[in-house]
């Protein structure tokens, strides 16, 4: 999140400062548990952040989740988000994107870990396609796990999956993206919503599966649907930006939002980094659950100090109501596996938890670092367009065709709002709907002087100092 012509020297020295932020004050307290009431709660839920079974993880739960299978073990429902895809296939949906996906035998590790739902609905569900989704479904469904957080009629899907796999099973209610278990007489409902995906994609869905978006109207609409049909409905939602502690002010109130409109838990991840959590009424939302099992690689490994660690949320709950939330801390090795995290990083974790749900009261603080945010992000924005230009037209198309998702649209809408953006971000609103190379790039050649226009606003509205208190505590 660093604009380094934007950002006074020495900038360099943003780690220093940073890593000074998040080693905290050492008498700070670092609470593992907030109780909400005194009653005996009738069943507990293990929810963790982004599980990607990539490279030589293993499929023993001992071997990867670590001491935490204990906790694993004595919960009654485990809920996590499955950040890769679970697909045989090996050709990328399109050019843009890492494209992350995991074979599809390593589901038996979250089959014997006890998992029982997880969402699919993250920016990775389409990087190998309708397809690629269909079997992943496939597969969670023959290992007993439910999947939420996708979309599609079984008949529409069959011919999306891919050669070889059966037909995508439903196990869902009447609402495709619900997903219910029975736990100790309660009927608990889990969706799940992302805001990003590859947008490649747009012009050829044939009705496949694909992800929920989350959107306003579309996660009322759910929500509403699915809280007469359960007695404790926990609502994933992957949305925002990466490598920053806080929520966007704007997600902030969507998740208020479900939970008015019938969540009781609303669960956050995609940020690869730890978030604080609210107890709003007899529900609790959760702004960043982080990694849980995540390779260390020098992309995440460099987009801040906290991708290696997090915490395991352990919620007792009865029917509409949380009771609490316990965080258990965890670290991650070089592959990914959770492995204990000595004492003075995981009290410095809990502070850190802890100092940043307090900030959640602190409208102001959340609107400086969505406003400078917003500046990053269309700046990023800009740049990958201009980038795209220089290469191949199929790959300017394709970042043409992503101003559709969720995610992008909602940047728009807000830089259009911002003083001096309104014209670049109005023209980029009209810009998604080319339909061939040829016409993205003739639609870029009309861009580029918007662009060279909006780069001053842009840099005005970044603040150096937001950008750095987004990263910690």
């Amino acid at each position: 999140m660093l604009l380094p012509d934007a950002t006074p020297p020495p900038w360099r020295l943003w780690r220093t400062l940073e890593r000074a932020a998040l080693h905290g004050a050492p008498w700070q307290h670092a609470p593992a548990e907030i109780a909400l009431n005194d009653a005996t709660p009738d069943a507990t839920l293990v929810a963790m952040g982004d599980v990607a079974l990539l490279g030589s993880i293993g499929r023993d739960p001992r071997a990867v989740f670590g001491t935490l299978c204990d906790v694993l073990e004595r919960a009654d429902l485990r809920t996590a988000n499955l950040e890769a895809v679970l697909t045989g296939r090996t050709q990328p949906a399109g050019t843009i994107g890492s494209f992350i996906r995991s074979d599809p035998g390593n589901v038996a590790l979250l089959r014997d870990a006890g998992f029982d739902v997880m969402t699919v609905a993250n920016n990775h569900v389409l990087d190998f396609g309708h397809e690629g989704l269909g079997e992943a479904l496939n597969v969670l469904a023959d290992a007993g796990i439910g999947a939420c957080g996708a979309g599609g009629a079984p008949d529409a899907a069959e011919s999306a999956c891919a050669p070889g796999a059966a037909a995508f099973r439903t196990t869902h209610s009447s609402i495709a993206n619900l997903v219910v278990r029975e736990v100790r007489g309660l009927r608990v409902g889990f969706v799940g919503f992302c805001d990003d995906w590859y947008g490649g994609l747009r012009h050829q869905d044939g009705g496949g599966p694909r992800p929920a978006a989350a959107t306003p109207d579309t996660m009322a609409a759910t929500l509403q649907e699915a809280r007469p049909q359960v007695d404790f409905l926990v609502c994933h939602a992957h949305w925002g930006y990466e490598f920053t502690l806080h929520p966007m002010a704007r997600h902030r109130r969507l998740a208020h939002a479900m939970l008015d409109d019938g969540a009781d838990l609303v669960l956050c991840h995609h940020s690869h980094v730890p978030a604080g959590i609210e107890i709003r009424g007899r529900g609790a939302i959760a702004y960043g659950l982080g990694n849980a099992i995540m390779p260390m690689g020098d992309y995440v490994r460099a987009g801040h100090p906290w991708t290696d660690r997090s915490f395991v949320l352990e919620v007792s709950f009865s029917a509409h109501a949380v009771h609490g939330v316990r965080l258990h801390p965890f670290g991650l090795d070089e592959a990914g596996r959770m492995q204990t995290l000595d004492h003075a990083r995981g009290r410095g974790l809990l502070r850190g938890v802890a100092k940043m749900s307090r900030r959640l009261d602190d409208e102001d603080f959340l609107a400086r670092l969505e406003r400078c945010r917003l500046a990053y992000e269309g700046h990023a924005l800009i740049d990958g367009l201009r980038n795209a230009a220089q290469g191949n037209p199929r790959t300017l198309h394709e970042r043409l065709m992503s101003l559709s998702v969720p995610r992008q649209r909602a940047l728009l809408d807000d830089l259009a709002r911002m003083p001096g953006l309104a014209p670049v971000a109005e023209a980029l609103l009209q810009s998604d709907g080319e339909t061939t190379p040829a016409a993205a790039v003739a639609r870029y050649d009309a861009l580029e002087p918007a662009f060279t226009a909006a780069m001053p606003a842009l840099k005005s509205a970044y603040r150096w100092r937001d950008a750095l208190r987004a990263r910690v505590p």
